[in-house]
C-alpha cells in the first residue's frame, strides 16, 4: 500500500522473532504501536547523534 504522504517512506527490517515480540511488548507498555515506538527510538538516536557530531542536512542521499 502506497502512502498518500510523499514524505513517508517504508523501511523493512528483518529480526529475530523473540526480539520482535519483546519490542512489541515494550511498545504496548509505552502505549504505542511498534511503528510509533521505532520512530521514537530513531528520533532520539538522531537527536543524540546531532548533539555530539553536529546537525545533519535534511537533503541527505
Amino acid at each position: 500500500m502506497k502512502s498518500n504522504n510523499p514524505n513517508i517512506s517504508r523501511f523493512t527490517v528483518r529480526l529475530d522473532t523473540k526480539l520482535l515480540r519483546k519490542f512489541c511488548y515494550i511498545a504496548s507498555y509505552e502505549g504505542r504501536s511498534g511503528n510509533s515506538e521505532l520512530i521514537q527510538i530513531i528520533q532520539k538516536h538522531v537527536k543524540e547523534f546531532e548533539k555530539n557530531v553536529g546537525p545533519l542536512p535534511d537533503d541527505l542521499d
